[in-house]
């Protein structure tokens, strides 16, 4: 990963879209998933023996980590997402308690993040999930020029939303 990164947007799922971001710039987009039935997980090309070891290795480098709020519509998806941003949250407190480097933490509502998208790209969200997913991959294809998972585009949204809602700024991004 590069040093210089310093903020990232996370759509937290059993494969999460992390984009990562240099200031306002896109810098690179990966996900992290588990892997096979032993308990190990995928970050970019390191598999870690946890999910743990995988969230702070995906999130050492970031001064501010800006997460969807979990919006899933079953029981079963409600618990999966609490779970993941716990271990979201838990490695934002270890970058900060344990390693002395401060962390924003900071949430955004499913639907806000795409009613700023919406306005910002002048688009409407279909009502499919799958629909929804393949507007965020051209999304991001057409603004960013780059070919991206469904869960790395509303990674990248999520960036941009939390960009134009001011909750990433000039003075919580530090210019390296």
């Amino acid at each position: 990963m590069n040093e210089s990164l310093q903020w990232c947007s996370i759509d937290p799922a059993n494969t999460s879209g992390i984009a990562y971001w240099n200031g306002i710039k896109l810098a690179n987009t990966s996900v992290l998933r588990r892997m096979g039935t032993k308990g190990k997980y995928a970050f970019q090309s390191t598999v870690c023996g946890s999910r743990w070891e995988a969230w702070k290795l995906a999130l050492i480098l970031c001064d501010t980590v800006v997460t969807e709020e979990g919006m899933g519509g079953f029981k079963t998806a409600i618990k999966s997402q609490s779970g993941i941003r716990g271990y979201i949250e838990a490695s934002c407190d270890y970058r900060t308690h344990e390693r002395n480097l401060p962390t924003v933490f900071k949430v955004v509502n499913v639907s806000e993040w795409r009613r700023v998208i919406k306005e910002a790209y002048g688009v409407s969200w279909p009502a499919t999930t799958e629909r929804k997913k393949a507007l965020s991959v051209q999304l991001v294809k057409q603004h960013f020029g780059i070919s991206v998972t469904n869960d790395e585009a509303d990674a990248v949204l999520l960036g941009v939303a939390a960009m134009r809602m001011g909750l990433v700024n000039e003075t919580e991004v530090h210019n390296g």
